[in-house]
């Protein structure tokens, strides 16, 4: 069976945040993270998949439609599909599970009566799963067991990780059953916001001005200000520089790019201002990070056998 890649950095792009899935064929991505350095930015998206994150270790702080959720050890979150959500998960041992809702569509009728209505459930659009509550309990557990059998490599996966998320969404529709849609008002607003996320994303290499994203939502510049800071507490120039960040944190992970070329590439004017920005932001220079990061990868397979 053809396996796609391992990517958990991903970017938005015209319909939501590109999903690398683990194969090709079935569009999941099931994925254990030990934490990221301290000051790596834990960049706000969005996606077409519902996002269930199981804590087996440490807390996980995740700020979904501009509240922050602190998920302690035992616990998890759900969050819906096409909700804007990010968060840091530092020193925090978790699985996070990705399913796109496709995989429920077996036709018209099931689309329309069981999937959109809860796609679109006003109080379904981040769930905190308890142990204390029995089907969420449930829920937990079928997300640990997934990711036991897709590292394991079980066969037939396909057909489990169907099992798995219908089972998922008749507790979910058992116990949250469809109500009113989002208000229109509230859907329009949103959308506005992925769009000037979205330019951000796709541009941050160029010198954006304020006025370029505003106009990326067809709004004012007021307008594109209040939608950052109320929807994920951050203004659309701090957003820009924290993807920034984001992306040249990447390139210092993956390439053996100079610090000067990933100033380049990143959007940023100069090394000098760079580096500063950098260690202001994150506690540590870009070679200290590349550093670290890299001594952090090699001690990852130690750490999975745990």
């Amino acid at each position: 069976m053809k396996k796609g890649i391992y990517i958990t950095d991903n970017i938005i792009t015209e319909n939501a945040e590109q999903i690398h899935y683990k194969d090709s064929y079935i569009p999941y991505y099931i994925i254990r993270t030990y934490g990221r350095l301290p000051g790596t930015s834990g960049i706000m998206h969005w996606h077409q998949d519902i996002e269930i994150s199981v804590v087996l270790r440490g807390t996980l702080n995740l700020e979904v439609g501009g509240v922050m959720y602190h998920i302690p050890e035992g616990n998890g979150i759900f969050v819906n599909a096409k909700e804007i959500h990010g968060g840091t998960s530092y020193d925090c041992d978790h699985i996070c599970l990705r399913l796109n809702p496709i995989l429920l569509c077996v036709n018209e009728y099931y689309e329309q009566n069981y999937v959109t209505p809860l796609l679109n459930h006003p109080d379904l659009r981040v769930l905190v799963l308890d142990q204390q509550t029995q089907w969420k309990k449930q829920i937990i557990e079928m997300t640990e067991e997934i990711y036991m059998f897709d590292a394991a490599g079980e066969e037939g996966m396909p057909l489990l990780i169907e099992r798995y998320f219908f089972d998922i969404w008749q507790i979910l529709y058992r116990n949250c059953p469809p109500k009113k849609h989002i208000p229109a008002a509230e859907s329009v607003q949103m959308t506005t916001l992925k769009n000037m996320m979205g330019f951000i994303q796709e541009n941050y290499r160029e010198q954006i001005r304020l006025k370029d994203i505003a106009e990326a939502g067809n709004v004012s510049v007021s307008t594109c200000s209040n939608l950052f800071s109320r929807l994920i507490h951050q203004s659309p120039v701090s957003y820009l520089l924290t993807y920034r960040l984001h992306e040249a944190q990447k390139l210092l992970r993956q390439t053996g790019l100079s610090i000067t070329e990933i100033a380049s590439a990143t959007g940023f004017n100069g090394s000098s201002y760079f580096a500063e920005i950098f260690r202001r932001e994150t506690g540590m220079t870009p070679g200290q990070y590349r550093v670290r990061s890299r001594e952090q990868d090699q001690a990852k397979p130690a750490r999975m056998r745990q």
